[in-house]
């Protein structure tokens, strides 16, 4: 009876140890506010977002974050649908640096931030940063975040878990289309076609003076 005690104390003692050395897990997940397909001329908001699991305590939340963003065309041959508008980074302290980055041929480069308060991430995402897109031409593009090492060296950094387990979503994937002229500018049309043709008879029965 003694000896089953033990063990099933040792096998807590075994737990408790395990738990306290398991690394934490990042996810990586990018959204937008749009559909599968805009329009040219249209605003696409992006959202990179992290969530952290399996943190070694309630203050392990992420520290600070360094981001390259995606903008990966489908067709290599014809330009980029999409033109950045603009970066932010809500929430993020300026005590800790950081950057809204730069562009790079593939995106932006080196998007980088971090957070005073110690439970960023622990149960609810956070949002790293947002992008605004302008759709600029047709076609399509696959949108994303990776890992970057400026300026703090590593993609992320936790409160407490030295080397965390970072997941990427392989991100959303956007057509821009050209739009097709609206109902309302066709009926407009059809409407002044026949204001012209009612109007042509009356001309016409005038005739010389």
């Amino acid at each position: 009876m003694r000896m089953g005690k033990l063990l099933i104390a040792a096998l807590v003692v075994l737990c408790l140890s395990a738990r306290g050395v398991q690394a934490a897990d990042i996810s990586v997940t990018t959204s937008t506010d749009a559909g599968a397909t805009v329009n040219v001329g249209d605003i696409v908001n992006v959202m990179v977002q992290a969530l952290v699991s399996n943190p070694q305590d309630a203050n392990d939340g992420i520290f600070t974050f360094d981001q390259n963003f995606f903008i990966a065309n489908q067709n290599l041959a014809a330009p980029s649908p999409f033109v950045i508008l603009g970066v932010t980074r809500p929430g993020t302290d300026p005590l800790l640096g950081g950057s809204d980055g730069t562009p790079s041929p593939t995106g932006y480069s080196d998007i980088a931030g971090g957070y005073s308060l110690q439970t960023q991430g622990i149960s609810t995402p956070v949002t790293l940063y947002t992008v605004q897109l302008g759709a600029l031409s047709p076609g399509t593009a696959t949108l994303s975040s990776g890992p970057s090492t400026n300026p703090y060296g590593v993609d992320f950094t936790l409160y407490e878990t030295t080397s965390p387990t970072v997941t990427y979503s392989p991100g959303p994937t956007l057509t821009v289309a050209v739009p097709e002229p609206s109902l309302a500018l066709l009926l407009a049309g059809v409407l002044g076609i026949g204001a012209c043709l009612r109007r042509s008879p009356a001309r016409t029965a005038r005739g010389p003076s």
